[in-house]
């Protein structure tokens, strides 16, 4: 009988749950932007199948500058960059936003709640280039600001100079197979979406070289983004790991400027060492 009761009284509990209840139930929205997940203080909602999430930590995601007008009660996000500049205006409770000046219709209007301004997620971040991607069954947003155009794969010299370039399949089988002191280098050129002047670079070098006197395997990553005059800036990440144990060693990190590229940075582990102070 007891089972019975229990079995009765679920059911009662089904029937009498509010649909507020049932959503809360939910699991929350998640939302990332290049993988990596914003936090909020006022989660995300759904409204009139829209999405809506609060406007600043969205629009600094975005890497926006914000701003918030209290009489007229609209949010400004304004892009600004030597290649590209765009101003989004959208009012609480309007059925309209502006983009650069032009008259938009909005699917949803943005509201106000617990104190937060929230936007709709799709039209703030489209307005600006990004790609938005909803996954309905795991209530996740993914938001994409930069697109990988392509990668090459490479073998420096000790002066940084290429001596040596290999497909993927090409590259992988020789980081299984290495000498000491051979440089190896993936090098990723990405497209910026928002603003499609920047250019985005990562180079990953892969080795094992004699350092402060013992072999060492090295993890140096350069990341950063062309300048107007087609030369790399960015930072430099360099890490040393024991050859034996793959324990870590030491690490050193800086910011470089206007090296030369072409398909590759001119930049590799000598210059690092020698930066580092390291022999």
């Amino acid at each position: 009988m007891r089972i019975v009761k229990l079995l009765m009284l679920a059911a009662l509990l089904a029937l009498t749950l509010s649909p507020k209840a049932a959503y809360a139930a939910e699991n929350p929205i998640a939302v990332y932007i290049q993988d990596e997940e914003l936090s909020f203080d006022q989660p995300p909602v759904i409204t009139s199948g829209r999405v809506l999430v609060p406007f600043r930590p969205i629009a600094e995601g975005l890497g926006v500058d914000v701003s918030w007008d209290s009489k007229t009660k609209r949010v400004t996000a304004q892009y600004e960059s030597p290649f590209k500049s765009k101003i989004v205006t959208i009012p609480v409770n309007g059925k309209t936003a502006t983009v650069d000046g032009a008259i938009v219709s909005l699917d949803v209007p943005a509201k106000i709640i617990n104190g937060r301004i929230m936007v709709p997620i799709r039209f703030l971040t489209q307005s600006f280039g990004a790609k938005v991607n909803w996954n309905s069954k795991s209530r996740e947003i993914d938001i994409t600001i930069w697109e990988l155009k392509d990668t090459v794969f490479n073998q420096f010299e000790k002066d940084g100079s290429v001596v040596n370039t290999y497909t993927e399949s090409g590259f992988n089988q020789k980081l299984s197979n290495m000498y000491d002191n051979e440089e190896l280098v993936a090098t990723s050129k990405w497209t910026n979406l928002m603003d499609p002047g920047k250019i985005g670079v990562v180079a990953q070098h892969y080795g094992f070289f004699l350092i402060n006197g013992k072999y060492h395997e090295i993890s140096l990553v350069l990341d950063g983004e062309l300048n107007k005059q087609g030369n790399f800036d960015g930072d430099v990440i360099f890490e040393l790991y024991d050859d034996q144990t793959g324990e870590f060693v030491d690490s050193y990190y800086t910011y470089i400027e206007d090296v030369a590229y072409n398909k590759v940075v001119k930049y590799n582990v000598y210059n690092a060492v020698q930066a580092a102070g390291w022999e």
